[in-house]
């Protein structure tokens, strides 16, 4: 009896039993720590039976397990939408610069109030931009530029991190990346609306690096967090007049993005990077120290 997981489906063996009915399968995923509504069994099938000393017949069962998915939408679909959209009538020009930053979404986790809650947050800051920002016009503050700050750990990914990874997410890889995808490109279409020159700045996380054997293998710029924000930028591209405004800076061969900001220059990173001892502020105090 037990679970074993192959990556994107797995096999589950009951416990054995007298019982003439097959397997509840949802109590048997629930003992092996399986939320039925993230997991599923699919060809369930009799593979063991025998004779008890009582005569009663016992019944084995085993069966294929798979990962529920949710709906989410591919690239073409988005590029077609992205291509619907007309230029917007921009006139909100001015020296200052407001900046929002993305870190740490981490879709997939299934913590607090898990998938849904992270998404519901991410919607209300979305709008939460838009009502600051004409706020602050009203104020009579001069803004016409955005930088959106991408800074890593945008999906969970699903093994690697942490020993029970793999069983504590609510979506495999692929489905983190179409949700986070989903997610960016939508905050993008709304907010370039209400600027004339928006930068976005990307760096990668620890979470978004290609594992094996819980260590980054292949190189800094293989980062899920960096293809995302690659793919957004394809999928404007895709409709120049309405988002050639829209500019992207993604970090390739390095841990760190630079972009200038308002006379200023603005430094990005993850926390990763910076390790030594002591306490996560000390670290980065540490490291900032060496640059």
């Amino acid at each position: 009896p037990g679970v074993q997981w192959l990556g994107d489906h797995g096999t589950v063996v009951s416990d054995p039993g007298p019982s003439e009915e097959q397997a509840d399968w949802d109590e048997i995923l629930r003992r092996w720590d399986l939320d039925p509504t993230q997991f599923m069994v699919v060809e369930p099938v009799l593979f063991n039976t025998w004779g008890g000393p009582d005569g009663q017949q016992n019944k084995q069962w085993k069966a294929k397990v798979v990962r529920r998915t949710i709906a989410t939408t591919d690239l073409e679909p988005l590029i077609r939408d992205a291509l619907k959209r007309k230029p917007s009538k921009r006139a909100f020009t001015g020296e200052g610069t407001f900046n929002v930053v993305l870190g740490d979404w981490q879709i997939g986790k299934a913590d607090g109030d898990g998938l849904d809650g992270t998404i519901q947050r991410v919607i209300d800051a979305r709008e939460a931009v838009i009502q600051r920002i004409r706020d602050l016009r009203r104020l009579g503050r001069p803004i016409g530029h955005l930088n959106v700050l991408w800074t890593g750990d945008s999906i969970e990914a699903c093994v690697g991190h942490y020993s029970s990874q793999t069983f504590a997410v609510e979506l495999d890889r692929r489905d983190q990346v179409k949700v986070t995808r989903r997610l960016l490109t939508d905050s993008l279409m709304a907010w370039s609306k209400q600027f004339d020159s928006v930068m976005v700045a990307a760096v990668g996380g620890n979470h978004g690096e290609n594992r094996q054997n819980g260590k980054a293998f292949t190189g800094v710029h293989d980062n899920d967090d960096l293809a995302i924000v690659e793919q957004v930028q394809e999928i404007l591209a895709a409709n120049e007049s309405a988002f050639g405004h829209v500019q992207f800076a993604v970090a390739r061969d390095s841990m760190t993005c630079t972009i200038p900001s308002a006379g200023w220059v603005l430094g990005l990173t993850h926390g990763h990077v910076a390790g030594g001892a002591g306490l996560p502020e000390k670290k980065l105090r540490d490291w900032w120290q060496r640059q």
